[in-house]
C-alpha cells in the first residue's frame, strides 16, 4: 500500500511538475508579447507624428496636375 502511494505521489509530483514548467513557459511568452507591444506603440506614435494629411494633399494635388497637363 505503502509503494502505491508513493507511486502515485509522484505520478502526481509530475503532473505538477509539468504544469509549472508550462506556466513559466506562458509567463515567458507573456513577458515577450508586452515587450513587443510596447515596442509596437512605440513605433506607432511615432508614425503618427508624420503628418499624412498634408503629404495625401500633395499627391492629390499632383495628380490632379498631371491629369490637367496630360495631352490626351
Amino acid at each position: 500500500m505503502c509503494i502505491a502511494m508513493t507511486f502515485e505521489s509522484c505520478i502526481l509530483l509530475e503532473k505538477a511538475l509539468t504544469i509549472t514548467n508550462d506556466l513559466h513557459d506562458i509567463h515567458s511568452l507573456g513577458n515577450k508579447a508586452i515587450l513587443l507591444h510596447c515596442f509596437f506603440m512605440e513605433d506607432l506614435s511615432k508614425a503618427n507624428t508624420i503628418p499624412l494629411e498634408s503629404l495625401l494633399s500633395n499627391d492629390t494635388y499632383v495628380m490632379t496636375y498631371y491629369k490637367r497637363e496630360r495631352p490626351r
